[in-house]
């Protein structure tokens, strides 16, 4: 059974907070003094051998502590091609990231199972540095039972779909809220990039089934104007971030149509209040207008990474993406290095240490002969440099959710 070296996912009708519908795996109990105490919970443990499941792991923070939770396996595979008889799982917890330091939490671990049949696992919790001595972490044995995979084909699943807006709702994101919520933004009006509009925000408390208007995220600055490009993501902290810009005067009414400056929104109530509050670069390179796309990540550092593209108005196509960070929760931002000429809208994705990967939709030559295809970018190095790994997908897509 050949690991996954990426995963790429869609979120279903699971989640996370009271009442969530993930089985659950492991409760996490941090005493006021900061000691860890890990205790299985009942229930069925059942993987698949060759496909992802997740569980969900209980916090019970009576410290109050904001560390990060690490999560750590013997049987945990060193890479996709480990075929160690001890090694056969990998675990991805998310979010990752600090705790938020509330009494009570909940975190979505992801297993993956490379055999099958029945198999034992050893989990080591301890959150941050401090604690991993023997009093301040906790180890639990679990043992699972995996569904051996299908052989030949297989009869698909079709796809649930459900309605989140009407009249509107372009570039959508999904983001998960600390409360267990769904967040969906999108662009409010009916229109391409030419008539005014805001990003507003859904909401969905049952999985996904049914939506109604949360706020709207980021209001444009102008009665004519709009936003229509913009990132979302959470704090470390659990507050829901937007960075948007988008146009002046947006249907040319005045003949003066015009990007506008990126402005960050912030909502510490799961996107039910929205302020506008901090600061980003009005221009990025050599002084060309950011345009924010895709998700706000975190990275291992603490900080907080998202992508803009710049575009040289003048010479058509002429276009760029740029790493962003910010280390005060999304309040300040600064730009940290370009990623690639001749690319635009990019989505990024943390990977293990120091690693990122980003797929970017090519802009370097008029399509359909070339460019609007998907290119994907790998960084070792903390997004210093980043390396082109070529073409993944043909003419006229769209960036993924990573």
């Amino acid at each position: 059974m050949k690991a996954p070296t990426s995963l790429l996912f869609a979120l279903g009708h699971a989640s996370l907070g009271p009442g969530n519908s993930l089985p659950p795996l492991v409760t996490v109990s941090i005493s006021p003094e900061s000691r860890v105490k890990a205790a299985a919970e009942e229930g069925p443990r059942r993987l698949q051998q060759g496909d992802w499941r997740d569980f969900g792991i209980v916090i019970d923070n009576a410290a109050g502590i904001t560390a990060p939770l690490v999560i750590e396996c013997q049987q945990a595979m060193t890479t996709a091609a480990d075929d160690s008889r001890d090694h056969w799982l990998q675990l991805a917890l998310h979010p990752t990231g600090p705790l938020t330091g509330q009494p009570l939490e909940t975190r979505t671990l992801r297993l993956w199972s490379r055999d099958s049949g029945v198999r034992s696992a050893v989990f080591s919790f301890n959150a941050g540095q401090g604690t991993q001595d023997l009093g301040f972490r906790s180890d639990v044995t679990l043992t699972f039972r995996a569904t051996a995979a299908a052989e030949g084909p297989t009869t698909p699943v079709a796809p649930t779909a459900s309605l989140v807006a009407t009249g509107g709702g372009l570039w959508p994101q999904i983001q998960l809220a600390r409360d267990g919520s769904l967040l969906a933004f999108g662009y409010n009006a009916a229109a391409h990039t030419t008539l005014p509009g805001d990003v507003d925000c859904w909401a969905s408390t049952d999985g996904g089934k049914t939506w109604s208007l949360r706020a709207t995220a980021a209001a444009r600055p102008a009665k004519s104007a709009n936003y229509c490009h913009w990132a979302s993501g959470l704090s470390a902290k659990g507050d829901v971030l937007v960075v948007a810009s988008g146009m002046d005067d947006a249907a040319n009414e005045e003949g003066r149509r015009a990007p506008n400056d990126v402005r960050v929104f912030r909502s510490a109530d799961f996107g039910k209040t929205w302020t506008n509050t901090g600061t980003f670069p009005a221009r990025v390179g050599s002084g060309l207008k950011p345009y924010p796309f895709g998700s706000i990540v975190p990275g291992a550092d603490g900080s907080l990474r998202t992508v803009v593209y710049s575009a040289d108005e003048k010479h058509g196509n002429a276009e760029a993406a740029w790493l962003m960070a910010s280390r005060d929760e999304g309040r300040s931002w600064k730009a940290s290095g370009k990623i690639a000429d001749g690319i635009n809208e990019t989505v990024l994705l943390p990977l293990a240490g120091r690693g990122w990967l980003c797929v970017a939709r090519t802009s370097n030559r008029p399509a359909p002969e070339h460019g609007q295809e998907l290119r994907q970018f790998r960084s070792a190095d903390d997004g210093k440099t980043w390396a082109d790994e070529g073409i993944i997908a043909g003419y006229h897509m769209h960036p993924p959710h990573l």
